[in-house]
């Protein structure tokens, strides 16, 4: 039965006059509650209730409440439902607590509610009752592993196993203790983050963690509180319950070479934000690394968060090392991609998503300009070459080879700028013919890119198109001939022969392919003794302009002989007028009409295809040394085949759309027609999805075009009466493309969203000032939903740069992604990784100034030495020397500012960035001299000096500024073949740079040693062999020295000209040196030191089987810790990838991957990821379609050696995408349907999910380029 109170009066009787059973019971009603209130009963509230914690599964008891507003009709609710409930005054009431209420754990809300309150909101705010689970056996923890962690780990996994893991249990690492038995179990130090805990079962458990970089150094204790307060630590006090099984934890320093390996930091160098890539174009991805200790560490390549390619690189002290993807990254899917850079082993941190836009074609990043494709130079003129400026790359290295394969060029040449004069004795050491040459771009991190496509050139031969004779040479059919030194095989010479030196009166044009030109055609123009110049221009056989050789003349000769076999005299002056069909006759040619049979194309009829046959048959036979054919005012007839009653000619270059001359002579006989090409327009040409010949690592050849320097000299336009020459000199290019991709998608991952792209070159030679743009950028906007409508701007793969030398003045601008030309070389004060920014030199007679600060420092990497944006500011002075002495003072501030990130992982598997807990901010200043010595024969001698002043922690008062210092030294140079160094360092361990956490060689502190390389190639291959002796904590009163040898060798060998293989293994030895008297009687295990042994293996091979680019690798790696077991660790990895480009039909992208960690059996046990990655595409180019399926698996399992696991995942992408680009004026638009079915399986635990979706794509592209 319930009471009614007043809200139950009010809804069933309406206080408004004249309703039943009347308006005054209703005021009367009213008037009680005034009454109430105005003794002071309002809305109750509590204070504190009293047991506010009990134990779940107790009897019943009673609650004490205070508060306020209670009085004797008050009643206690537990979760809303009301309990007896005793008044004891206005600020105290008691109730009686079930049973029931407390069964399980959890919290129950408590409430006071006043049924004598007429009005709505009777009831007082919840308090909470903790029911707290009943005490069972505390936790014990058997092993904890790994025992070993460095500053500044990320995201290190910990597999702890033990028994009486409660749900809810926490993870807890203490502070730095001087024992175990010191622990609480409770107190989390400050220092070390526990990001996730997961409960696999009461036996097993894994946490993920990570370190601050300023991580105390020393023990910690790792434990397990169970939810009822019991925990793994040893009890303290009557009211602990612990069991006494905590486990330990060694913290070493991130500078100790005997820490366990590990990744520290990561920065993703290319591709970068906005970077925008063509279909199906080659985009790879690099990144550099650094961390600490010694071994193989184990990462993932991901696009759009699909594993596609695993590598496997070894670490020595921590030292940088630079990867790179083997294949491609899959870029036939237009629209947006992420690219990311996921560690696996022996810690998981990874970089920020990078956002890049495939559009349908027309660009290019990085691309040569000059010179054109084949062209040639001689030794006494060397050719200039041009390339677009890539973004972040402080240099550039330029190789030529006889052959189309990287692996051919055997040196390179350092050039500082986009362009590069080749000097004359570079250019005079290479063999005569045909060679090929590239670029590639070196990372100011000394990573250098993959070289691009190589472009044919040829080296000429002194007196290429020079006469063989200084006369005339006379055929033996009495005709005289031009006869010059050939140039490249397969060009085109067109030769001009005019009868001034200025070439204002042109006699005749010709086209050959050969060495010699007959001059019949004009015999009877020629008058004897008289001087006639002619000029040779050679182009390749797509129809660029090549070069021209050297204006030659000659002296007609008589001809003795019969008049037959003397040139014909004019019958009138050819001052300015050419032989074509409008002249035939009016020089004395006798119409020829009657004597042919047949012409193709017809007499004044129109044709469709743009390289018609043109051919005339004869009705007797001719002589074939009298024939002349000549189209649009240029002879051919070397060209044509020629026989006694047929002339044929089929164009090398596509001729352009409207009216065409063909004129023919046979003695003195002539005749001419005209007809017309109305070819229709071609469409676009699909984009290849790869500028090199397939099988070869040589650029593309291009596409022969009637709009061609040679083809557009095939038209009815009257030619001028003197020619223009040819542009030899590249003068600058303009590209540029705009795209847009709008995508619809169903459900709302990933969200509807639009990418606005902008790429553009521009680039301009031949000027004071020499200004160039290369790069891209993208405005990406969310549409839907609603929550998620945003718009950012990235722009962050792009250069400008400005720059006007002189003798003794110059001065240079850069700005976007740059590496600073200020700190060029140097290993101490340097940004470490390209960064946003601008910067300016200035060359002046007293040295050359420079200024450099970034604008825009969004971290590209992972880990705690770049989780901050920072503010860069520096300055150098190089000094005036010689060129064979180079001295720069450098400056360079750095600050860490805003909120630090990390990479973490939804329960999906999706990336998202959130904050760093544990990283630091930090600042400070660096100094240095670098002094180099040019030496003779390619030796020299570099020596770098450098300072700092640095504050690790901005947020510690007490951290005070501290000095460091770095000093290196080497010698470089060749002994013949053999190339040698040396290099001697030796660092602080206070010397620090906030902009550079050990990313570029020699830049860990706290190291002294050597490092020494010599490698020489040999018929039976390359061998490379480097050592190196480091040592650590040197001289120190509070760490224990430690002494690293370790020795690489490399074997590397061309398998004929398709295949390369690759041998290499490394040896790393750690011991511990001299103990302070501070340690001395400490456990090795606890006082740093080192007794470790690595040893691994690699071997790769590489082989382009016809069109098919196969690639394979293993590494194995055994490290064995004689102070701490666990450690230890046999590391294996195993890949194979093929791509498959054509220029048919078909493409195809393949990766298989497969590594595996054999750890401590008991305390790990084995690791294994296995990952396939397949991507197909099929391209039908004339109707524009385009089929790519997909299939991508990743699994990844963890294990005991008992069996039980401590992650199994399988995950699956399966679908494709259907495209179509529209015909005609649409041309600029391509629809695409996406569909795809995705899996996702996690048996440990217990998640199993699987997601269709459908996306549909509108990308529009438009572009313009000029080559001027």
């Amino acid at each position: 039965m319930r009471t009614l109170v007043a809200p139950d009066l009010q809804r069933k009787q309406k206080c408004v006059p004249g309703a039943r059973p009347g308006w005054l019971l209703c005021a009367l009603l009213l008037a009680v509650v005034a009454g109430v209130a105005a003794h002071g009963q309002g809305v109750p509230t509590i204070t504190s209730i009293v047991p506010s914690n009990v134990t779940a599964g107790g009897s019943g008891f009673t609650l004490t409440v205070n508060g306020t507003g209670f009085f004797a009709g008050s009643v206690v609710q537990v979760n809303g439902a009301g309990r007896t409930t005793a008044f004891v005054s206005a600020t105290r009431i008691t109730a009686a607590i079930l049973a029931t209420d407390i069964a399980t754990q959890g919290t129950d809300e408590i409430t006071v509610f006043n049924p004598s309150l007429a009005l709505p909101g009777g009831t007082s705010a919840p308090f909470p009752l903790t029911v707290t689970p009943a005490a069972g056996p505390p936790p014990v923890l058997t092993s904890a592993a790994p025992g070993l962690a460095v500053q500044g780990a990320g995201r290190l996994q910990l597999t702890l196993q033990g028994a009486n893991f409660m749900s809810g249990a926490m993870v807890v690492i203490s502070p730095k203790l001087a024992s175990l038995a010191n622990s609480n179990g409770r107190t989390q130090a400050a220092d070390i983050a526990v990001l996730t805990v997961n409960r696999i079962s009461t036996t097993l458990m894994t946490a993920t963690v990570s370190l601050s970089p300023g991580a105390t150094v020393g023990l910690r204790a790792i434990d397990v509180l169970n939810a009822d307060g019991t925990s793994t630590a040893t009890p303290i006090g009557p009211a602990a319950a612990g069991s006494g099984t905590t486990q330990p934890l060694q913290v070493s320093s991130s500078t100790s070479i005997g820490a366990p390996v590990s990744v520290l930091n990561l920065a993703l160098l290319h591709p970068r934000d906005g970077t925008v890539v063509s279909l199906g174009g080659e985009l790879y991805a690099e990144a550099v690394l650094s961390g600490a200790g010694t071994g193989t560490i184990i990462g993932q390549w991901l696009w759009d968060n699909r594993v596609v390619e695993q590598f496997a690189v070894n670490l020595v002290a921590g030292q940088s090392v630079t990867v790179r993807t083997k294949q491609p990254l899959p870029t036939w899917f237009l629209g947006g991609h992420t690219v990311q850079l996921h560690m696996q082993q022996p810690s998981q941190i990874a970089t920020r998503p990078v956002t890049v836009v495939v559009n349908p074609a027309g660009w290019n990043l990085e691309e040569l300009l000059a010179p054109v494709y084949g062209a040639a130079s001689t030794d006494s003129e060397p050719p200039a070459l041009v390339w677009a400026p890539v973004p972040g790359a402080v240099r550039y290295q330029v190789g030529f080879s006889t052959q189309p394969y990287f692996s051919s060029i055997s040196d390179w040449h350092n050039a500082d700028d986009n362009h590069w004069q080749v000097p004359a004795e570079v250019w005079r050491q290479q063999p005569e013919g045909n060679l090929y040459w590239t670029v590639r771009a070196v990372d100011s991190a000394g990573a250098t890119r993959k070289p691009l496509p190589m472009r044919p050139i040829a080296h000429l031969a002194q007196g290429a198109l020079a006469p063989v004779s200084a006369v005339l040479t006379q055929s033996a059919a009495g005709h005289m001939s031009l006869d010059w030194n050939p140039a490249n095989p397969g060009a085109f010479y067109l030769v001009t022969l005019s009868n001034d030196a200025e070439g204002n009166r042109v006699l005749r044009r010709y086209l050959t392919d050969k060495g010699t030109l007959n001059l019949h055609a004009v015999g009877g123009l020629i008058i004897p003794g008289q001087t006639y110049f002619w000029r040779v221009d050679v182009y390749s056989h797509w129809g660029d302009f090549l070069f021209s050789g050297p204006e030659q003349r000659f002296v007609a000769p008589r001809v003795p002989g019969p008049p037959s076999a003397r040139m014909r005299q004019p019958t009138r002056s050819l001052n300015v007028e050419l032989v074509s069909l409008t002249t035939l006759r009016r020089h004395g040619y006798f119409d020829l009409s009657s004597q042919i049979t047949k012409e193709a194309p017809t007499p004044n009829s129109s044709v469709s295809q743009n390289e018609p046959a043109i051919s005339v048959q004869f009705q007797a036979p001719v002589n074939p040394a009298d024939v002349s054919l000549a189209m649009d005012d240029i002879d051919i007839t070397s060209l044509a085949q020629v026989t006694q009653t047929q002339v044929a000619y089929t164009p090398q270059l596509p001729l352009s759309n409207g009216e065409h001359d063909v004129s023919l002579t046979v003695g003195n006989e002539g005749s001419g027609w005209k007809f017309t090409v109305s070819a229709p327009t071609a469409a676009p040409a699909t984009p290849s999805p790869t500028p090199f010949q397939p099988g070869t690592d040589a650029e593309a050849a291009p596409t022969p075009s009637s709009s061609s320097a040679l083809g557009a000299s095939f038209t009815r336009v009257p030619a001028p009466a003197k020619p223009a020459a040819p542009k030899q000199k590249f003068g600058g290019e303009i590209d540029m493309q705009i795209g847009s991709t709008t995508q619809w998608a169903s459900g709302s991952n990933p969200p509807d969203s639009n990418d606005l792209t902008l790429s553009d070159r521009m680039i301009f030679q031949g000027s004071p000032w020499q200004p160039a743009v290369n790069g891209s950028g993208l405005l990406d906007s969310v549409l839907n939903p609603a929550a998620l409508r945003t718009s950012m701007g990235r722009v962050n793969d792009y250069v400008a740069q400005f720059e006007r030398k002189g003798e003794h003045w110059g001065v240079g601008v850069r700005f976007g992604i740059v590496s600073p030309v200020l700190y060029t070389d140097a290993q101490f004060v340097t940004a470490a990784t390209p960064r946003q920014g601008v910067e300016a030199t200035l060359t002046t007679p007293g040295g050359k100034l420079g200024f450099y600060t970034n604008t825009n420092d969004e971290a590209l990497g992972g880990g705690a030495g770049i989780s901050f944006h920072q503010r860069l500011l520096g300055a150098s002075w190089q000094a005036p020397f010689p060129k064979w002495t180079e001295f720069r003072l450098m400056w360079l501030s750095a600050r860490d500012i805003g909120a630090p990130t990390i990479v973490e992982y939804d329960s999906e598997g999706n990336p998202i960035v959130v904050p760093n807990s544990v990283a630091q901010a930090s600042r400070g200043d660096v100094y240095s001299g670098l002094l180099t010595f040019h030496l003779p024969k390619n030796w020299q001698w570099q020596s770098e000096y450098a300072w700092s002043y640095h504050d690790a922690n901005l947020s510690d008062p007490t951290v005070k500024t501290l000095f460091g210092r770095a000093w290196r030294t080497g010698l470089s140079g060749s002994a013949g073949k053999v190339a040698l160094s040396a290099d001697f360092r030796d660092l602080s361990a206070n010397f620090g740079n906030p902009a550079n956490p050990s990313l570029t060689q020699s830049s860990n502190p706290d190291l002294r040693g050597l490092d020494a390389s010599a490698s020489a190639p040999t018929k039976a291959g390359t061998f490379a062999v480097t050592y190196s002796f480091l040592q650590n904590n040197v001289q120190s009163v509070t760490a224990v020295e430690l002494d690293l040898n370790t020795a690489t060798e490399t074997w590397s060998k061309p398998l004929g000209a398709k295949t390369n293989l690759s041998v290499s293994s490394t040896q790393s030895i750690t011991k511990t040196g001299n103990v302070p008297l501070a340690l001395q009687g400490q456990p090795p295990s606890q006082n740093g030191s080192a007794d470790q042994r690595d040893i691994s293996g690699n071997i790769t091979v590489s082989r382009q089987v016809g069109m098919v680019s196969l690639n394979a690798g293993g590494t194995r790696d055994w490290l064995r810790n004689n102070i701490q077991p666990s450690a230890g660790a046999i590391t294996s990895s195993i890949s194979a990838g093929a791509n498959l480009v054509t220029k048919g039909f078909f493409q195809c992208n393949t990766q298989v991957n497969f590594s595996w960690v054999a750890a401590d059996p008991i305390a790990i046990g084995d690791t294994r990821n296995i990952s396939v990655y397949v991507e197909p595409a099929m391209v039908w180019k004339s109707p524009g379609l385009q089929i790519s399926p997909l299939l991508s698996v990743v699994q990844a399992e963890s294990q005991l050696a008992s069996g039980t696991f401590t992650s199994n995942t399988l995950s699956g992408q399966y679908g494709g995408r259907l495209a179509w680009t529209l015909p005609g004026w649409l041309k600029t638009s391509t629809l695409s349907a996406q569909g795809s079915y995705n899996q996702n399986h996690d048996n440990v635990n217990h998640i199993d999910t699987a997601t269709t979706q459908l996306v549909a794509i509108w990308t529009f592209a438009w572009g313009h380029k000029k080559t001027f």
